[in-house]
């Protein structure tokens, strides 16, 4: 989905400049961000785009940031990178086998399946 951003903002002297902050870095226009004005457009949300934004308006007489808006994006469950993806042990030695995603919300079941060549069993 896309996310739509709006700051208001009362300031005298006006506004001359509005920046935005995600997670505390300077946001720049590009890549599916888009900044006009007073408004933020974030496209096709992916989960690196979650956390806070925050509207930073600048006039002559100083900078002063709105309070941080959280994001919560959530989405499925995706397999850790750092882990191994292939285990080997020889026939009738016990294995512990771990598995780590990140998820959002984080309550996950796990389903554990044992495939060889011949055929695939639920592992209980």
């Amino acid at each position: 989905d896309d996310v739509y951003f709006e700051c208001s903002v009362q300031a005298k002297p006006p506004i001359i400049k509005v920046s935005w902050k995600h997670d505390g870095k300077d946001l720049v226009a590009g890549n599916g961000i888009f900044v006009s004005n007073m408004s933020l457009v974030v496209q096709q949300v992916t989960r690196s785009n979650g956390g806070a934004y925050t509207c930073v308006a600048t006039n002559a007489r100083g900078t002063s940031s709105s309070p941080p808006l959280h994001l919560d994006v959530k989405y499925a469950p995706v397999c850790a990178t750092e882990q191994r993806i292939q285990h080997s042990v020889a026939k009738l030695e016990n294995a512990e086998i771990s598995c780590k995603v990140h998820a959002n919300p984080k309550n996950v079941t796990f389903r554990w399946t044992f495939n060889n060549t011949a055929e695939a069993i639920d592992v209980p």
